[in-house]
């Protein structure tokens, strides 16, 4: 297995696999939308493949403080075997690189499975406080 960089050409293998683990996918994971976000953290964007195949991929933003994960998901096929863990850790060296010294993340309240993952990483929830968004148009 090895790590690398996302490349538009796993577009399909990487929404799949985010359908398939349920991830909600919305306007910010449409291929124009990841086109963008490749212009400012491609080295980011990380695929575990094995045999041309994706196993996992996770994405990482930075806002020039703070980095956040977003989107971490393994085939079912492949859970318990790191490659979470693995992808994780390099996304966080990715962006300790580059200053960050917190990370976030958004971790759907029924989904117990990820809140266990990331508290094993060393994430914890933050108390008393709502994710809150809005959408803007172009």
């Amino acid at each position: 297995m090895r790590v690398r960089e996302f490349q538009m050409s796993d577009f399909e293998s990487v929404t799949s696999l985010w359908r398939n683990r349920r991830l909600p996918l919305g306007p910010l994971e449409t291929r124009d939308a990841l086109e963008t976000m490749l212009g400012h953290d491609s080295n980011l964007f990380l695929v575990a493949e094995e045999n041309n195949v994706v196993l996992a991929a996770v994405v990482g933003t930075w806002d020039g403080r703070r980095g956040y994960v977003c989107n971490l998901a393994v085939d079912p096929l492949f859970e318990r075997m790191g490659i979470g863990t693995q992808l994780l850790r390099e996304v966080e060296r990715r962006l300790g690189a580059r200053g960050a010294r917190e990370l976030a993340l958004h971790v759907p309240r029924e989904n117990v499975i990820a809140q266990e993952f990331f508290r094993e990483q060393g994430f914890a929830p933050v108390p008393d406080q709502l994710l809150m968004v809005k959408r803007v148009r172009p």
